[in-house]
């Protein structure tokens, strides 16, 4: 006799799968309880689980005992869309009485490293360029790596030439993480290209998976036009020979010759021969067999090639003078050379003679002051309350000063051999000093011959 028993599921709490994309899971598995045999169903975010979006799904209970069974959900092939919460749902039906249970899965969905790279650049020679390496994965990438044949590139850096990579950037927006980590190039050469590598690690569960990708580095340049030959000094009937070379990556076309601006056609006496040097150079030359009047003149060597999507073009000129000119115009340019050679010299000795002439001049001056002060050592009578006057000691007479021609009040002052120049005699410092040439004029004080008569010579007058 069965006796019916209500269905139970003997879990306590919900529980967590983790997985990564293009993986199976098949263990979606939750042991049931219940007599009769439950009915399972499975929900996917409160919605019942369909064969949807690409992901085929099957769900089944398998009886293990009369009383239990086990309930599983296959999920074939994981996906975006496979993350989310999974609830199972069994019932049965015992005694007329309808009895259901539950339990939630939790499935979380990693994503194995995707790297973003575009297959071909170019980079500009002798410039800064970067270079972004794009990876998408959930957790976000432990690494990002760029390598050249198997080399760090940092170790490619050289005098002129620098390879670096900038930090790791995350970009947590969009639904997957994007790290983004760039190489840097400055000033490469056309022999830096070739293929480089990006590399990238995700830790995810308990394992890491990687990812790689290349990406095939061109380094280009404008075409540059050269020669050996700037100008040709010749003679009518002479053989002619210019040769031009173009450089540059792509390899840049055929290289173009003009006379006078005009294109130049080949004829017997006229020849160009062009060849191809290497994968960036190409070489061409012009030969006249017999130089002839009308082909004295300018003569141009064009080429070009296509850059970043530009068009690039450059040229180099020739000048082909006959020979009296050229030494017509060299012998101008030497004698242009000369004159200003001269001037050079005559300023730089003009210049010369004007500070030898003020330092010598000033030198004289400080010697004649330095030698008036000298010959100047007296002393004099005090004066009222600093009263000044000037003498004129150039006229070397002898005789009393008058102070104040009002007064009959006389002052002498002791004699002293003065040189003919003119002095200033400040009575409150008792001494003499000589008056600064801006300041001496005509006027200064009377000499009184007439009153040093009329005066005794006694203790307070003393003849100068």
């Amino acid at each position: 006799l069965n006796v019916g028993q209500r269905v139970s599921i003997n879990l306590d709490s919900a529980e967590t799968l983790q997985t990564v994309i293009g993986n199976q899971v098949g263990l979606l598995t939750v042991p049931l309880y219940g007599y009769p045999a439950p009915t399972v169903t499975w929900l996917k975010d409160n919605v019942p689980v369909t064969s949807s979006a690409g992901v085929v799904t099957s769900s089944s209970y398998i009886v293990v005992e009369e009383y239990s069974g086990v309930a599983q959900l296959t999920l074939n092939t994981v996906t975006t869309n496979s993350s989310g919460s999974y609830t199972v749902v069994a019932s049965n039906t015992v005694h007329n009485t309808t009895y259901s249970a539950e339990f939630t899965f939790t499935v979380e969905v990693f994503y194995r490293p995707s790297i973003s790279l575009s297959s071909t650049v170019q980079l500009l020679e002798m410039s800064v360029e970067k270079i972004p390496c794009q990876v998408s994965s959930m957790p976000h990438p432990s690494s990002i790596t760029w390598s050249y044949n198997g080399t760090e590139v940092e170790q490619l850096s050289r005098p002129g030439v620098s390879f670096s990579v900038e930090e790791m950037v995350v970009d947590t927006r969009g639904d997957v993480p994007i790290a983004t980590r760039n190489l840097v190039v400055k000033g490469a050469r056309l022999s830096d290209g070739g293929v480089y590598t990006c590399k990238s690690s995700v830790f995810i569960v308990d394992q890491f998976y990687y990812a790689e990708k290349t990406i095939n580095v061109k380094v280009v340049s404008s075409v540059v036009v050269t020669s050996q030959t700037e100008s040709v000094d010749a003679e009518e009937g002479i053989e002619v020979n210019i040769t031009c070379k173009a450089t540059g990556y792509p390899l840049p076309e055929e290289i173009l010759w003009f006379h006078n601006g005009s294109l130049i056609a080949t004829s017997p006496n006229v020849q160009i021969q062009s060849t191809q040097v290497s994968f960036k150079q190409r070489s061409s030359s012009l030969h006249i067999t017999s130089l002839e009047r009308e082909l004295f003149g300018e003569y141009e060597c064009s080429s070009s090639n296509i850059v970043l999507g530009q068009l690039m073009t450059d040229s180099y000129l020739v000048s082909v003078f006959e020979e009296t000119q050229a030494a017509v115009e060299k012998s101008i340019t030497a004698k242009e050379l000369m004159i200003i050679i001269i001037l050079a010299v005559i300023i730089l000795v003009v210049v010369f003679v004007v500070v030898v002439m003020l330092v010598c001049r000033r030198r004289r001056r400080k010697q004649r002051d330095r030698a008036d002060f000298q010959k100047m050592e007296m002393d004099s009578a005090p004066r009222p309350n600093g009263a000044e006057s000037t003498l004129r000691a150039d006229q070397q007479k002898t005789g009393l000063i008058q102070i104040d021609p009002s007064s009959s009040d006389y002052r002498d002052v002791e004699y002293v051999e003065l040189d003919p120049r003119v002095y200033k005699s400040d009575y409150s410092t008792r001494s003499f000093k000589p008056m600064p040439r801006k300041k001496r004029t005509a006027e200064y004080a009377t000499i009184d011959t007439a009153a040093a008569s009329s005066l005794q010579d006694d203790s307070e007058s003393r003849l100068i």
